[in-house]
């Protein structure tokens, strides 16, 4: 080995502090025929920590980081998509309760049937009719952009 290749690190463990002293304790008194050096124990238990807590949430990398940030352009295109998929939604609910009000089936605005009494004078419910057919029908055109 050469010196070029050999980097230097400082340990410095207080005392007084009850897990650093243990530390300590246990460097000193290592089993030199399990572990020839504290320096290789050390190597070992610092590579067996950072592979079992993940090296990415240890150190700070650059890519790590640019994960996280989405840029403008993603942002754009996500709120694109999503104006896109409600127009669509919006579009379909609309024809829906169109079709569902001009077969008579079901009042939009209520969502429940139509019940026609026997009291009701025919004439009022053909003017209502055709006056809110004429109201919807503009609103979805003008919302649907055809006029």
């Amino acid at each position: 080995m050469s010196l070029s290749t050999i980097r230097k690190m400082t340990l410095r463990l207080n005392m007084e502090e009850p897990k650093q002293a243990e530390i300590y304790q246990i460097l000193t008194n290592l089993d030199k025929y399990i572990y020839k050096s504290q320096n290789q124990f050390l190597v070992d238990a610092l590579e067996f920590y950072i592979e079992h807590s993940g090296k990415d949430t240890l150190t700070q990398q650059e890519q790590a980081e640019q994960q996280r940030y989405i840029t403008a352009e993603e942002l754009e295109q996500i709120k694109k998509e999503l104006r896109e998929e409600l127009l669509e939604e919006a579009r379909r609910e609309l024809l829906k309760l169109l079709g569902q009000y001009a077969a008579g089936t079901q009042n939009p605005i209520a969502g429940q049937r139509k019940a026609v009494t026997e009291q009701t004078d025919e004439m009022e419910l053909e003017n209502d009719t055709e006056g809110e057919n004429s109201v919807v029908g503009n609103l979805a055109c003008r919302w649907m952009g055809e006029i």
